[in-house]
């Protein structure tokens, strides 16, 4: 990642050299969180089934078809884990647009206020994005589960939606370790 930030912004000019490239790529790794979580969000396959037709779960939608039948979705009143899993996502979405705007300005200014404020709004973010992973398996007893929290039945499993929240759950952590410099060469 920093090679990549070399590579692109290879005319400007950091004070502190390896120090603010490694803040950079924290932001950009802090962009991705945001892209994942979005993703994730707007997309309906949190849990899929492919057992008597298909079936894909999002966090405020469902979608059925019946064998070799069209795709229908609708938006059931959500599981009360899954609709804070939602807010909770989305809250970090806004945190993390804030880091970025105040790593970017503690960039352009040099201020460390700003980049300090930022690595508080990351980790926050970062603990909200946690906090939403440990909350989303109870909706697991919603009643077109028909099982109980903290236990997918066997015939469903993990949509791409899932995926993209775990990877913006560790895009978020490595960023964490960029932006409080964790990987500085001594």
């Amino acid at each position: 990642l920093l090679i990549l930030v070399s590579v692109v912004y290879p005319s400007w000019q950091f004070t502190s050299g390896v120090m603010n490239k490694l803040v950079v790529s924290g932001v950009l790794l802090f962009v991705l969180t945001e892209v994942f979580c979005v993703v994730a969000l707007l997309s309906p396959d949190w849990i899929v089934s492919n057992f008597a037709g298909q079936t894909k779960l999002g966090l405020t939608v469902a979608c059925h078809a019946a064998p070799g039948g069209e795709l229908l979705c609708d938006f059931p009143t959500p599981h009360p884990a899954w609709l804070l899993t939602a807010l909770l996502i989305a809250a970090g979405v806004v945190i993390f647009g804030l880091t970025v705007v105040f790593l970017a300005v503690s960039l352009k200014r040099n201020n460390r206020s700003f980049e300090k404020a930022g690595k508080w709004m990351a980790l926050i973010g970062t603990i909200t994005l946690c906090i939403a992973s440990s909350v989303f398996p109870v909706g697991f007893a919603m009643e077109e589960l028909g099982s109980r929290a903290y236990l997918l039945p066997q015939i469903y499993s993990v949509g791409y939606s899932y995926i993209f929240f775990n990877l913006a759950i560790i895009s978020s952590i490595v960023g964490q370790f960029l932006t409080y410099r964790l990987f500085t060469p001594r």
